[in-house]
């Protein structure tokens, strides 16, 4: 998006992707961004002094331009003798007109989804432009020359091996008449480095019945009170189905019993753990007039010897009662 003072009457374009780039970060003094970022001191400054904290909040929008496809933008624009030149990834060029924003030319090279990007993203980070040829270069490592006024290719040269791991997302430097690029690739270790490890963590997903500790397995198994005290069979589940767990009578709650072999085998051929199920005793939420009566009754009849854990905690606990 090219930005000025003077409100716009209408958005030539309408897009989602703008290169916003504003007047005065844009234009050298000559009118001019030649290079990627501004000058080989790579400042990215510009000297112009149009737009200043009183006025920045006029700026308004003039146009808008989107690339074709849906890769990213990540590239500092240049401007030419009254053009910009943009980028996006993976490897996308467009020659602007600066005052309407209408592309000139665009220009694409394919990127099959077997080309290597080890370490960074699918982009393009700009171009270089010197003597009428934009120079961009590709995912696939290749420098390719543009003419500056059709798009049309003049050559492309392979810079680096792509299925070793080199590619090109930097954009070029035009110096002294020669033009510059750089290699990605250090994410692959190209230059000999070693590859490092991979690291595997592992998360047990929690079940709904069972936990684990080491090879053996716990679960918590509700019954009746009337189980408890009357003691019976009940079903226990295991990883293999069910399995038959003798209650003995007078099973307090919490109370665990080992079934032995209904674990997890052991990854090193150790046997097999065991399955420890904790017995929780239910007491009835919801008496009718009946039941309460039943158990007012059957209260009545019971004495200390019928709960000797109630009686022995009491029998510890009188002095803090005085």
């Amino acid at each position: 998006m090219i930005a000025r003072l003077k409100p716009s009457r209408s958005m030539h374009r309408i897009a989602t992707f703008a290169a916003l780039a504003l007047s005065s970060t844009l234009f050298a003094q000559d009118g001019q961004w030649l290079t990627y970022s501004g000058s080989f001191s790579s400042h990215r400054f510009s000297p112009l002094a149009q737009l200043t904290p009183s006025n920045v909040g006029r700026l308004k929008p003039v146009w808008v331009y989107q690339p074709a496809g849906v890769g990213s933008v990540e590239a500092t624009p240049i401007v030419a003798d009254g053009v910009m030149y943009t980028t996006s990834g993976p490897t996308n060029v467009a020659a602007l007109d600066l005052k309407s924003g209408k592309p000139l030319w665009e220009w694409n090279r394919p990127i099959a989804a077997t080309v290597l990007n080890l370490g960074f993203p699918r982009v393009n980070r700009g171009v270089a432009i010197l003597d009428g040829t934009v120079y961009v270069g590709t995912l696939d490592g290749y420098l390719v020359a543009l003419d500056a006024k059709s798009g049309a290719e003049r050559w492309s040269t392979q810079v680096g091996d792509n299925p070793t791991g080199h590619a090109i997302t930097a954009a070029p430097l035009a110096v002294d008449g020669k033009i510059i690029v750089g290699i990605s690739g250090g994410e692959a270790g190209i230059r000999g480095g070693q590859s490092g490890d991979l690291y595997v963590v592992m998360h047990i997903k929690e079940h709904p019945i069972f936990q684990r500790e080491d090879d053996n397995l716990y679960c918590e198994v509700p019954i009746a009170f009337t189980m408890a005290a009357l003691g019976g069979e009940i079903a226990v589940p295991t990883i293999e189905g069910k399995a038959n767990l003798k209650v003995p009578a007078g099973t307090q709650s919490g109370q665990v019993f080992k079934l032995r072999g209904k674990g997890i085998n052991n990854v090193n051929g150790g046997g097999r753990g065991d399955l420890l199920a904790r017995l929780l005793v239910e007491v009835p939420s919801r008496l009718n007039s009946e039941q309460r009566q039943k158990l007012e009754e059957f209260s009545a009849l019971c004495g200390d010897e019928n709960t000797p854990l109630r009686k022995s905690f009491f029998d510890r606990a009188k002095e803090f009662f005085r």
